[in-house]
């Protein structure tokens, strides 16, 4: 979801722009094809196979269209001086040929529709009338809230750009996977250890480092740490994890929070303390509940 424009938006020219993007990223794939050719005389895929493993499809509706490739596709709807993206979950590769971009639309242009049909535009802490699901600035009628769903939001605060505070609502399950192989410690650690402030060369977990946190109602792990980089700069984090019931997670889905500093986005303000960073995140997780 886009930031409210203050002009009307100029869609046509964003669909030839999303279109260019798949054209440069299919160009890309041949000419990559082609200097290993060259270079390592690797055999080229047909002409026939390329398109079929590269090639898109892009469907019209009102204020809004759809692009189709052979796993997946996405829907951009124009609405109330912003632009919504929503994502497919990319379908698993198949050894058959059959996955094109045109029979992933005549499979999914009935699921595409009826989001398009059933999804408005809102104002912020704007309460439907009517049994569905909120997501920001947006409303999709008709949803019980049990569908499988990724639902994650990123803020930056105002006053502290170098902080950045992620609440993701996580009921099915994730394509990396890596949390249905661990339990949570060993999960909120690989996130730590590979997703967040990864560009560290010291991470160290402050005493208490597993902390009993709850959200929602339910009890998870809460941790705050410190991480050093090579420019001597100190960062600090906190993340905090609920696990759902990963046998019904459209019901009891994981709740995953984070509060993140990036002091080199500080710009001229002074990077918040420590001690703030910690109290806010703590506020902010106890607030999280679902409705």
């Amino acid at each position: 979801m886009s930031s409210k424009s203050k002009n009307e938006i100029n869609f046509k020219h964003y669909r030839e722009k999303v279109i260019d993007d798949y054209e440069f990223s299919k160009l890309s794939n041949r000419l990559l094809e082609e200097q290993d050719f060259s270079l390592y005389n690797e055999p080229m895929t047909s002409e026939e196979d390329f398109n079929r493993i590269h090639g898109f499809l892009v469907k019209d509706d009102m204020n809004a269209f759809t692009v189709y490739s052979r796993r997946t596709y996405s829907v951009q709807i124009n609405g109330d001086g912003r632009i919504y993206q929503f994502w497919a979950k990319r379908e698993p590769y198949l050894e058959d040929q059959s996955q094109t971009a045109e029979n992933q639309w005549h499979k999914k242009e009935p699921e595409v529709k009826s989001l398009l049909s059933r999804f408005t535009p809102r104002e912020l802490y704007e309460v439907p009338n009517k049994q569905g699901f909120c997501i920001p600035y947006g409303f999709i009628a008709d949803d019980s809230g049990q569908e499988p769903h990724n639902m994650a939001v990123t803020y930056r605060l105002k006053e502290h750009p170098d902080v950045s505070i992620f609440v993701q609502d996580l009921g099915m399950a994730p394509d990396a996977g890596e949390e249905t192989k661990m339990d949570p410690k060993e999960y909120v650690t690989w996130l730590w250890n590979w997703q967040y402030q990864w560009r560290s060369v010291n991470k160290e977990l402050i005493s208490p480092k597993w902390r009993t946190i709850e959200m929602d109602g339910r009890k998870g792990l809460g941790t705050f740490a410190k991480a050093e980089f090579e420019d001597g700069r100190v960062d600090y984090g906190y993340v905090a994890y609920v696990r759902g019931d990963h046998h019904a997670r459209n019901v009891q889905p994981d709740l995953l929070v984070y509060v993140m500093q990036y002091s080199v986005q500080a710009k001229d303000r002074p990077p918040m303390d420590k001690k703030e960073i910690e109290e806010m995140a703590e506020r902010i997780v106890a607030s999280v509940k679902r409705r």
